[in-house]
């Protein structure tokens, strides 16, 4: 869900009144009020964003070895629009099915570096309201405001999350945060943010295809070969 510029002196008031007197204003979208019940539930902080639920560096490199594929694709994608990114201080994340941060693109995320980030959960019981969060729970495109951020820190810019879907099923989460708000081209970044998820899940979903095409050939009983034009074997069961 994309939603139109809103006041953010506005919001500010919004959070400050749940913040100070856990009162919540009937204009908070409702999700975003959800969340932040859920966030006050689960005992997050809201000084300063957490970043001690992390992986070994040995569990975070098998992770990322296991998710090569999707990590590399991005990559590639995220290399062709780095000036877009420098321009506006965007950061680019790539979040797994577990709210783990596999990989940081671009610009430091909410000026971490990406040692500091990557293997760490950003799952709603770890830094609250998000918009990762918020993406992962409802499935959908979701902007959030700063100032609906649970992480104090966080809000000075916005941030765009997407479900990464494949067969029905969540495997990732795609992120660009902003680390300031007053130049962002809203309507760009959210293109771009579309354009990124539906060329990811066509990727995997393919990839996933070929892969099970392949298992079927390699169980025959006779060879198979896919020979290039040039004359290179691309597949052999």
């Amino acid at each position: 869900m994309i939603r139109e510029h809103r006041s953010r002196e506005k919001l500010e008031g919004y959070y400050r009144k749940y913040i100070e007197k856990n009162e919540l204003d009937p204009n908070v979208h409702p999700w975003v009020a959800d969340s932040w019940q859920q966030s006050r539930d689960f005992g997050v902080g809201p000084e300063r964003m957490a970043t001690s639920s992390r992986l070994t560096a040995a569990e975070l490199a098998a992770l990322q070895l296991k998710n090569a594929n999707a990590i590399d694709y991005l990559g590639d994608f995220a290399e062709d629009i780095r000036e877009f990114f420098q321009k506006y201080n965007l950061s680019l994340l790539l979040v797994d099915a577990d709210c783990t941060v596999l990989k940081s693109y671009s610009l430091p995320f909410y000026q971490k570096t990406p040692g500091e980030i990557e293997g760490v959960r950003v799952g709603i019981r770890e830094v609250g309201t998000s918009s990762i969060s918020i993406a992962y729970e409802h499935k959908v495109p979701f902007w959030l405001f700063g100032p609906e951020m649970w992480i104090e820190e966080c809000q000075l810019g916005d941030a765009c999350s997407a479900p990464i879907l494949v067969g029905g099923e969540l495997v990732y989460v795609l992120t660009i945060v902003s680390v300031e708000h007053e130049t962002l081209p809203q309507d760009a970044v959210i293109s771009l943010m579309l354009t990124m998820k539906r060329a990811l899940e066509t990727h995997l979903t393919q990839s996933m295809r070929i892969k099970a095409q392949e298992a079927i050939l390699d169980a025959t009983p006779f060879a198979v070969y896919h020979v290039m034009p040039g004359g290179d074997v691309a597949y052999a069961n």
